[in-house]
């Protein structure tokens, strides 16, 4: 669906090999398709994620501006028909005055002029109204839009960190802080985290009153965004396809 979006001119989009880069200046408007900034994205490492604050309030500030526009178009238009309602009912009258009598032609007229003001009124009404639900709808749809944004620079984000060595540290070391009581903690997980765990472990005994004991066992069924700890009352299953659910609810509900 096209999204338009006030981008950072930051969107002058520079060439870098087969990168696109958003560059730091002012803001310029452009039309993308929430596509299209999603493929930015993708395509450049962290250097646009850093800017999705500045990218998300761009599109939501020119969302208002561009619903303000119907809005205030909605009203002048709705002022418009009523004095073009205006104007035709007099003229009307003021011909049919020649015409015929002025005393009966005079209670005719203005019947027909109130006629179409009632007309001009209502249809303005129903324009105003017809316009409020637009309004309101085009922000509400941009606000999913840049949920759905969030929602996919956050995925981004974690797919990456999940390729470095240490990508899941901070996951695993919040679950052993709530198994610090058990007795023992197996940490199971592929062989791309299995050395930067087992370094992290002899850090994490000094900061946790770990009441028993704690290894590291490298297991290659395991995905590289996934990893267990059993511990002797049962076990966490941890990934990030399950901590992007857990993004996805917040964020739409």
């Amino acid at each position: 669906m096209p999204l338009s979006s006030s981008v950072i001119k930051n969107t002058k989009v520079i060439a870098q090999g087969k990168k696109e880069i958003i560059t730091e200046s002012n803001i310029e408007e452009k039309q993308q398709s929430l596509e299209e900034i999603k493929d930015i994205i993708k395509n450049n490492g962290n250097e646009n994620i850093d800017k999705f604050d500045e990218i998300a309030k761009a599109i939501i500030e020119k969302a208002k501006s561009e619903a303000e526009d119907i809005r205030v178009k909605a009203i002048n238009d709705a002022e418009t028909m009523k004095n073009e309602a205006h104007n035709k009912g007099y003229e009307e009258g003021k011909q049919q005055g020649y015409n015929d009598a002025y005393n009966e032609t005079i209670g005719k007229s203005k019947a027909e002029a109130d006629n179409i003001m009632s007309n001009a009124e209502n249809n303005a009404s129903n324009l105003v109204n017809s316009a409020k639900i637009q309004y309101e709808k085009y922000l509400l749809d941009k606000q999913v839009n840049i949920k759905e944004l969030a929602l996919f620079i956050a995925k981004q984000i974690l797919k990456r960190e999940v390729k470095e060595e240490q990508g899941i540290d901070d996951m695993i070391y919040d679950a052993v802080s709530t198994a610090k009581n058990s007795a023992l903690i197996i940490i199971k997980c592929s062989s791309l985290h299995y050395n930067a765990l087992s370094d992290a472990v002899e850090l994490w005994k000094k900061q946790i009153p770990l009441k028993g004991e704690i290894f590291v066992i490298e297991d290659n069924f395991i995905e590289n965004d996934s990893a267990i700890i059993e511990k002797d009352n049962g076990k966490i299953e941890l990934s990030i396809s399950i901590g992007l659910e857990k993004i996805k609810e917040e964020l739409m509900n």
